[in-house]
This record gives structure tokens, sequence and C-alpha cells, in this order.
């Protein structure tokens, strides 16, 4: 195929000319090594322009801008100039015909055009017979580009989500994938493998045979990186987050399915959770509460003392529960710092002791790690009598008192019970001042017990509009109520009355005189429901769990709680509202801090460390239990080896040497046949019962005559 020079307007062969330079720097280089004049300079970006591709003789190079690597190559040089040896070319301003004018310079070798040129150009002026080529075309080839230190401009996106996945219909792609993108003019076909949410698609051309992969997800490799590793990130990504969002992998089908999106299945979603995502909780939570324990130490190292809290939640409603978790917390920040896990089999398949034992268990575990019990305060738990005898005989060195909220919640139930009655109307207006005085009572006494059970009594002569107790020796704190005269408008009770009775029955008890004492003063205990509440959202109690599956749940509600713990600390979540939420013990409305929302970082750490959990393999899961599969094999097939009887087999050669046919002897008529033993013995025993039978008829027939 031949082409025409841009310069001399020579046709030659292709192979014997070289492309026009295509960057922007370089062909402005060689238009001035080609060109004198801006008449001319203009004349020759036109030309070029017009062409696609524009080519250049070899006769404008000198051999030294060539290089022959080998006998049948010849390349050109990055460095190469070319230079004119023939006169410019330039068309006049008449719109039928063509003139050369030949502008020589000293340098230039004197050159007579052909008497019958075979070209034509378009007027000045016309438009061209192409689209101008752009001068930013990016290389194709060596010879195209032969500045190495040229790059085509970066590309740019707009608009572009931010997200790591989009949703693509299968219409849409499918039509995207079917167009060959090698010639232009063919169909691809397709074919489709599916692994969970990640797919590969093989296309293959019907016109030019291009065969390519497509993937809509890179795969994660192991340590030993292998091309038949199959696990797209994808599917790690999808199972993790639901996982640690707390979706569960029935919901996440659900949804899928009632969105026309491929899904998991229930294999792959359990085997993904199990070998990757839970290792990485795992990590993640030791590295959190390795850093909370670090900073729990050097506060006991400098003598302080450890306060903590702690509640227990069941797996199920009722008295039927299989499993107990059980979180202690430092009721002062209300960061989680231990928890326990505890089946009924181990306390003797009773649900109703799980609670206790495992409030030992931890402060057993929890004291190893901070150094000892020393370094315990005290402790709030439940109003519970197991417990109570347990930390009075076990942990006497640690003071144990009772959680305020439960302690004034189930005084507040006995007041609401009581107060429906029509003879208790006066007390329905005391309820507020009697849960706010109790509060007092344990507040303003600061852990002194008798102080708080004397104002605890105090409220009870206060209804009956008794404020003196000077002459009472039983007060030894206080002498009087605290508070100014009271209004005329008060209703107070009769005194030593039916509805002081009642009182004295359900309120205030001789129980709850002695048990007000041990309440806490740190109103900081609520956090344990709170936490309680988070854990059910991660284990229903609606489904069921096997301990590894408590074990990462109940870590992966630590880490959420102590993130959002530590993010209010440091400022990340500042409080930016309030709202309000009906109580449903007092039947009114209460507010509440809102705070900014929530980033979750530790999620992101997790899937990281997920993806490190399958970095860190030397081969696939696939692969080692296929082996360990067969080495069960190879030890079953050993043992059966050592322990299969050595019994001969009727087909044995050694047997049937022994009984030949030379062995054969003729006894009574009988011939023995080559039998095993046993059959020879009771064919034995078969004819001598014929025999026996025989002799006893004919006795029997000689007496008959």
């Amino acid at each position: 195929m031949q082409a025409t020079c841009v310069v001399c307007l020579k046709k030659n062969l292709r192979t014997s000319m070289r492309r026009f330079a295509s960057n922007i720097a370089k062909r402005e280089q060689w238009v001035n090594a080609l060109c004198s004049t801006p008449e001319e300079k203009k004349a020759l970006y036109e030309r070029v322009n017009a062409r696609n591709p524009p080519m250049l003789c070899e006769e404008h190079f000198k051999d030294s801008d060539f290089s022959c690597p080998s006998p049948d190559s010849r390349f050109l040089n990055a460095s190469a100039i070319p230079f004119n040896t023939t006169p410019t070319v330039t068309t006049v301003t008449s719109p039928t015909t063509v003139s050369l004018s030949t502008v020589m310079s000293p340098s230039m070798v004197p050159f007579t055009p052909p008497s019958t040129p075979h070209f034509s150009f378009p007027p000045i002026g016309s438009t061209p017979h192409r689209r101008p080529r752009s001068t930013t075309r990016s290389a194709m080839t060596e010879d195209v580009d032969d500045d190495p230190t040229w790059t085509p401009p970066a590309p740019t996106t707009d608009n572009e989500p931010d997200c790591e996945y989009l949703l693509v219909s299968k219409e849409s792609l499918m039509g995207l994938l079917r167009h060959c993108t090698v010639c232009k003019k063919g169909k691809n076909n397709l074919s489709f493998r599916m692994e969970g949410l990640g797919f590969t698609c093989t296309r293959e051309c019907n016109l030019c045979g291009m065969r390519s992969p497509w993937e809509n997800s890179k795969p994660l490799y192991t340590a030993n990186r292998s091309s038949r590793e199959r696990l797209p990130k994808i599917n790690v990504d999808i199972v993790a987050g639901t996982v640690l969002t707390a979706m569960g992998g029935t919901k996440l089908r659900q949804i899928m399915m009632m969105s026309g999106i491929h899904s998991l299945s229930t294999t792959t979603f359990h085997r993904i959770k199990r070998l990757y995502v839970a290792p990485a909780i795992e990590k993640e939570f030791v590295t959190v509460q390795g850093g909370i324990i670090d900073a729990l130490r050097a506060r006991i190292e400098q003598g302080e003392k450890v306060h903590l809290s702690g509640d227990g939640c069941f797996d199920t409603r009722g008295y039927s529960a299989a499993w107990c978790r059980y979180f202690i917390l430092d009721a002062e920040t209300s960061e989680v710092l231990h928890h326990i896990i505890i089946h009924k089999s181990e306390t003797g398949n009773s649900s109703g002791k799980m609670e206790v034992a495992a409030l030992e268990k931890g402060l057993h575990e929890l004291s190893e790690m901070l150094g000892g019990v020393d370094g315990i305060g005290s402790i709030v738990t439940d109003r519970h009598g197991a417990i109570m005898k347990m930390m009075h005989e076990k942990f006497k060195g640690i003071d144990h008192f009772f959680d305020p909220w439960h302690y004034f919640r189930n005084i507040t139930l006995a007041l609401l019970e009581i107060s429906s009655a029509q003879y208790m109307a006066p007390v329905r207006g005391w309820l507020k001042t009697i849960i706010r005085r109790c509060y007092h009572a344990v507040l303003s006494s600061n852990g002194n017990g008798d102080m708080a059970s004397e104002k605890f009594r105090a409220i009870l002569l206060c209804m009956q509009n008794q404020h003196d107790f000077s002459q009472d020796a039983s007060f030894k704190h206080i002498k009087g109520c605290e508070h100014g005269p009271p209004s005329v408008n008060y209703i107070f009770i009769p005194r030593d009355g039916k509805i002081v009775n009642r009182l004295v029955q359900k309120v205030f008890t001789e129980r709850n005189i002695e048990d007000i004492k041990r309440v806490s003063h740190r109103l900081n205990t609520s956090p344990c429901e709170s936490i309680n509440a988070l854990a059910c959202r991660y284990a229903p109690k609606d489904s069921y769990f096997s301990r590894s599956g408590h074990e990462m749940r109940t870590q992966e509600t630590m880490v959420h709680w102590n993130h959002l713990k530590h993010t209010a600390a440091d400022g990340t979540r500042p409080v930016v509202g309030r709202k309000s939420y009906v109580n449903p013990t007092h039947k009114n409305v209460v507010w509440r801090n809102v705070r900014k929302a929530a980033t979750h970082t530790w999620r992101d750490n997790v899937k990281q460390l997920a993806y490190e959990v399958r970095k860190n393999m030397t081969e696939t899961p696939y692969a080692t239990e296929k082996k360990e599969r067969h080495a069960i094999a190879e030890r079953k097939r050993e043992i059966d080896r050592l322990t299969r009887p050595l019994v001969p087999s009727n087909a044995d050669p050694n047997l049937e040497e022994e009984y030949s046919s030379e062995d054969e002897e003729e006894v009574d008529g009988r011939v023995d046949c080559p039998l095993d033993p046993l059959d020879k013995h009771l064919s034995y025993v078969d004819d001598f019962n014929l025999e026996q039978t025989d002799i006893e008829d004919e006795d029997e027939d000689e007496e008959e005559e």
C-alpha cells in the first residue's frame, strides 16, 4: 500500500515511510526544521491535519537517525529530526489550478518537479476531505510515539459516585459486554460463572475470535497467589456488612430476592463468616479491650480504685434459658471491661443459677487481668439474694451495692399498684414526691447507708405531717425534714391509719428500709441495661446460637459500645439536640440528649482485617479441607489394614492345594469333597444322622414282625 509524503508529495510504499510526529512539542519541532516561513508552516500543518495518518519519507532523515537491531528491522530513533531536501509545495489562490513555487535556500539541492504531476490539492479555504485530526491524539505504536517522555493527558471523571459498588441491570450489562472492542463489528459470545455476588464473564467474538474475561469484582488472593483462587471481594464485603450491622443472612437473602438480585447461598454465607469475618472481629476485639485494660491498670497503679457495675441477660424469655451473657462495666466511664457466657449445663441444668455463676467467674477473670482483687473497690448488681450471699462469702474485700434503677423502679411499681384503690386516693398526689425524695435520700447521703435509711423512713412521717424527729431515738443522723414549712394546700394522710398500714406493707417494708443502705449513690448504672439492649440486636432472643455464635456477637456488641463511648468522650460525637420519649414507668415524657451520628469506623477496621486474614493464608480453605479429608481417609485405610483379621479366602490357591484330587479317598462309599472345614464337618454330621435314621427304621420293622 502506498502513501503520500506530506513534505515532498511523493508516493512511496508505506514500509519506506514514517509517521509524522503526534506529540505536540515534537511535531512543532519537526515543522520548524522542515519549513522556514510562516506560510510554509501553515501549508504543512494543513496537509498534516488533512491526512490520517500523515506520513513522511525516509529520505528526510539521515542514516544515523535509524537503528538496526537485526537485518530485517529498522527503527527511527526518538531524537531524530527530519530535514527538507525538496522544495516546499504551496497552493495559489486559483480555485481550479495548482502551481509549484520553489523556495530555495543556499543549503538546498536544486530540484526539478516531474513533468506530469499525479497529485492535486484542495484550494485554500475549502473544506478538508477529512475532519482535522486532534493534535493530542494518543500514540498507538512505537512509530507514532517516538518521544518516550510524552504521555497522553490523564482521563477525567465527572460526578463520580462515592461508593465502591454500583447496581447495574442485566440488560444494560449484557448489551455492554456483547460488543467486541477489538474489531468493532463482531458480537461476543458470553459465558458466565457465578460465585455468590461475584461473577466472571468470558467473551469470545464471533468475527475476529478475540477471547477475553471480565469480572465484576476483583478476587482476594492468599499469600501463595494462584490463578485458581476464586473469592470475589464483593462476597466478603457483603457478608461483613451483614454481620457487622446485625441484619442477618436470612434478611439479606429476603431483601435481595425481592429486589431481583442474585444472593449468596446459606452455605457460602456462613463459610465466609466463619473463615474471615469472625477471626477479624476477634482481632479487633482483642486490640480494643487490650487498650482499655492497660488504661485501667495504669489507674490502679496510681492508687485509684475501680468501681464496677454488672448485669446479665438470658438468651430466651421466661425460665427456659440455655445461655446467660453477663457484662461487667466501669461505673465511671461506662466502658465494657469483660464479658462471660455460661451454659446451664455448667450450673446443673439450672437457669436461675447461671447469673450468679457468671458474675463469680467474671470477677475472678477480671481480677487476674487487673493484677488482683485489691484494685476493685465496689460493684453494683441487681438485688439478687444468691448474688448477695456469693459476694459476702467469696469477695469480702469488694463493696457490694444494689442498682438504684431497679430499686426505685420496684418502689414505683408498688406505689402504682396500691394507689389504684379508692381509699388510697390521698397517696396519688404524693407519687412523684416519694420517688424524688427516695433519690434524694441516696444521693445526699453520699454512700452513708444509715443516713439514707433514716431519710427513707422520714418520707412516711412527712406524709403524716410529722417533720420533727428530734424526740425519736432511732434517728441519729437527721432530726427533721430538710424542706421548709409545708403549704396549706398539702393533703396529708391520717396517722396510723389504713393508708399507712398499706404503705408499710408494700413500700416502706423492713427489707426496703434495710436494702436502701446498700443502694449505690452513683447513678450511672443504666448503661448495663442499654448494653443488654444492644446485645439483643446482635443476638435476638428469637434465634438460637451456639457458643461460638454468642461469642462473636458479644464481641461485636462490646466493640460497638466502647466505640460509641470513646467518640463521645473525645468530642467526635457532640450533643446536637434533645429528643423526647415516653417513660413507661413514670407515664410521662422525658428528654434526653441526642449526639451526632456515629461513623462506626470500627466496621471498616474489621473489614480490612478480614482481607488480611485471607492474605495471610498459605493456601485456600478448600485446599486445606481437601488435604484433611485425604489424611483422614489414609488413616482409616491404615487402621483397616492393621485390624483386619487374616482369614483365607475361598479363592486362596493354598486351600486348593490342601484338597487336591490326589488326596481324595473313598470311605464307605463316600467321597470327601474339597469343602471348607466347617462345611465338611456339617456334611459328616448329616451323613451320620442319615445312617442312624436308617438303622432305627430297620429295628422298628423287626419288632413289628
